[in-house]
């Protein structure tokens, strides 16, 4: 992870398609320069970056100036990050980000530690506040999870919450105005009664719970209760699984997912997830997942297959497929189905210089947008890029817009 970011799992990540704690809270996240709201680039004025690495501590800063647009006035952002490490397996850091723009400043002061003992147990925790300016509003965040790690378990429990005025403009937060609450544990099973243990290295069950509250009112908004009665990982690194996912969600207004409107209100349903991956070692990998039951007031059914086929080191394509069918969903019973189609593929001269490129394309509106990137280490950790981005979007009246853009990048670093 980059000396900048501060990461916190407010669950546990176990594998593609099976999560605990769709929540993200992160302090500092670097595609916030460079970009406005919309996903469009803002050019960079200049800017500068000292790190300094070693055994006990590591600190660094990050000072850049971004030119204004349509949308963002000129902006400086400041970046500040410290951790010592405690002994072979502790760390405690801080992180300090400041946005300057005319209007006034956002800043986030962040302190955050991990702490292992003996070897099996850990805890990890992370404190933030925000202040903005120009509005006077201030806001807290904290998270803190504890984990059980051992051969035969995996058990997390996860506490979060995010005030209603926590706003870092330098960072990402999912949702505010929340407090969660992410248990769960995995029993891992390789004893001589597992079948197929020429295939199958181990059984995995779980159960987790993501349960979060109004951190205002304390009323309960969304409640899932997740099993994986079946889940089983191989030798060759694949696996395989089943899943049951009990909901409650309450939507305080009416919610738009793909143009389906679904009203107000409090929701209980069940959905079911096969999950699978072929050992990702491998030329040709496939992987993805099927969900499908009840979804608010109607039935969803999704699909999603990933394909990757790399026959040399130098050469890497890949493809993949989303379908989402609604049925009878919504304030208009509505019945659709959408698709969302992308392409990506690498070519690599040598490790110091890469062409990639990623093109995808949603049947909802008949859209696509294409990003391809050049980069070339002409010395060690200092890059040339030059990246080619196309959008297409709809403006009101049924009038279609493409924006074409050419960026380039030229980074130096000097080591002593």
């Amino acid at each position: 992870a980059s000396l900048f970011g501060i990461n916190v799992n407010l669950g546990y990540v176990r594998s593609a398609g099976r999560t605990g704690g769709p929540m993200q809270m992160q302090p500092f996240f670097s595609r916030r320069i460079g970009l406005n709201d919309n996903g469009e680039p803002i050019p960079i004025v200049a800017g500068g970056r000292f790190v300094h690495r070693s055994f006990k501590q590591n600190y660094g800063a990050i000072l850049i100036r971004q030119q204004g647009d349509s949308i963002t006035s000129h902006t400086n952002f400041f970046v500040g990050r410290f951790s010592q490490n405690l002994g072979k397996q502790n760390r405690i850091g801080g992180l300090l980000t400041v946005k300057n723009q005319p209007g006034g400043s956002n800043i986030t002061g962040t302190t955050d530690m991990f702490f292992r003992f003996n070897g099996v147990h850990s805890l990890s925790s992370m404190i933030s506040y925000s202040g903005s300016t120009n509005s006077g509003k201030q806001g807290v965040s904290g998270v803190a999870q504890y984990n059980y790690a051992t051969n035969k378990w995996k058990i997390w429990w996860t506490e979060s919450l995010v005030t209603r005025d926590f706003n870092p403009e330098m960072g990402f937060v999912s949702r505010s105005n929340v407090i969660g609450t992410t248990p769960g544990v995995i029993y891992y099973y390789r004893g001589d009664k597992l079948p197929l243990k020429k295939w199958i290295r181990s059984f995995d069950p779980g159960i987790d719970a993501q349960i979060f509250h109004e951190a205002s009112t304390g009323k309960l908004i969304e409640r899932q209760l997740i099993f994986y009665p079946i889940y089983f990982n191989f030798h060759n690194a694949g696996y395989l699984g089943y899943g049951l996912n009990d909901i409650f969600q309450h939507l305080p207004e009416v919610f738009s997912p793909l143009g389906v409107s679904i009203a107000s209100g409090d929701y209980k349903y069940i959905q079911h997830t096969i999950l699978g991956s072929t050992d990702p070692a491998n030329k040709f990998k496939v992987f993805g997942s099927l969900n499908w039951g009840d979804y608010f007031d109607g039935r969803l059914t999704t699909g999603d297959i990933n394909v990757l086929y790399a026959p040399i080191p130098h050469i890497s394509v890949g493809g993949q497929f989303n379908r989402n069918i609604f049925n009878d969903v919504g304030i208009d019973k509505t019945g659709k189905t959408v698709d969302l189609y992308s392409i990506e593929a690498r070519l690599a001269l040598n490790a110091r210089v890469q062409l990639s490129s990623f093109i995808q394309k949603n049947s909802e509106n008949d859209l696509y947008n294409l990003n391809a990137r050049f980069s070339w280490e002409y010395q060690p950790l200092s890059f040339i890029y030059i990246v080619f981005n196309r959008n297409q979007c709809d403006y009101a009246l049924n009038q279609r817009h493409r924006e074409d853009r050419l960026i380039t990048k030229v980074s130096f670093l000097k080591q002593f």
